[in-house]
C-alpha cells in the first residue's frame, strides 16, 4: 500500500479582500483621531509625566507592578503606565509622541478585533453549513 505524503500546510497571505479591509480600518481611525496627534497633554496627564521626570526608569516600572498605583493616581494600571513610562522615555514631554504611539495602539487593537470577529464568524457560517448540509 501505498501512503500519500502530507503536505505541510503554510498561512496563507492575506487576501485583497482582508487587506482592503484593513485599510479601510486603519484609514478610518486615522482621519477620525488625526486632530489629537497635534494636541497637548490633559487630565492626570501632567501629574504622571511629573511622577515619571522625577523617579528613575527602572524604580518606576517596578512600582508599577508591584504597588497600588504610582504616587498622584491611585489606579492600578500597569500596562498603561508602562507604555507611558516607555513613552517618557523616548519622548519626555513632547505630546505628538505620546498620541502617535496611542494611535498606532488603537488600530492594531482594531486589526486584533478584526481577525477576531472574522475567524468568529466563519466558525458560526461553518457550524451553520454543517448542521443545516446533513438534513
Amino acid at each position: 500500500m501505498q501512503t500519500k505524503k502530507q503536505r505541510l500546510s503554510f498561512p496563507q497571505y492575506p487576501n485583497l479582500r482582508t487587506l482592503t479591509h484593513l485599510s479601510i480600518i486603519s484609514v478610518t481611525i486615522l482621519i477620525a483621531y488625526c486632530r489629537i496627534l497635534n494636541s497637548y497633554f490633559i487630565g492626570d496627564d501632567f501629574l504622571i509625566i511629573k511622577y515619571f521626570a522625577n523617579s528613575p526608569f527602572w524604580e518606576t516600572i517596578s512600582k508599577l507592578f508591584t504597588s497600588r498605583g504610582i504616587n498622584c493616581i491611585e489606579f492600578y494600571r500597569p500596562v498603561s503606565r508602562t507604555f507611558m513610562a516607555i513613552e517618557y522615555s523616548l519622548f519626555h514631554v513632547n505630546p505628538f509622541g505620546y498620541h502617535l504611539v496611542n494611535l498606532l495602539i488603537h488600530i492594531v487593537n482594531s486589526i486584533i478585533v478584526y481577525f477576531i470577529a472574522n475567524k468568529l464568524t466563519n466558525y458560526l457560517k461553518n457550524g451553520y453549513e454543517y448542521t443545516y448540509s446533513r438534513r
